[in-house]
């Protein structure tokens, strides 16, 4: 698992109360997304996306083409403690892609023809 102070780093734990304390202080909002595929646990926490995680996650896609790219540029930019073989099995991938929805609050906007 990694854990950030600068950037991630690799720990074995989920991160501690005082550890959860200070990314909450630093990045206002966190998630834990942590799963558990085929008896291992694989954990992720992270925090909310902003407006500029989703333009570097759009860039992203659009030079490659490929649809996990999005959800892959999400989770290194918003990631703050992993197990980083999370990344690498396609199950836990596309479950913790599928749960990123839930981490943004999107305005509900009425339109009004005028």
């Amino acid at each position: 698992m990694k854990l950030e102070t600068d950037t991630a780093k690799t720990l074995d734990r989920f991160p501690s109360e005082e550890e959860i304390a200070k990314f909450k202080l630093q990045h206002g909002e966190i998630f834990d997304l942590t799963t558990k595929h085929k008896g291992k646990e694989y954990i992720l926490v992270i925090r909310k996306p902003t407006i500029r995680d989703i333009e570097r996650a759009d860039a992203s896609k659009k030079s490659s083409g490929k649809t996990y790219d999005w959800h892959k540029s999400i989770l290194n930019n918003c990631k703050l403690a992993i197990t980083e073989a999370g990344m690498s099995t396609d199950e836990v991938l596309m479950g913790w892609a599928r749960a990123i929805d839930d981490t943004m609050d999107i305005a509900e906007v009425t339109v009004k023809k005028l």
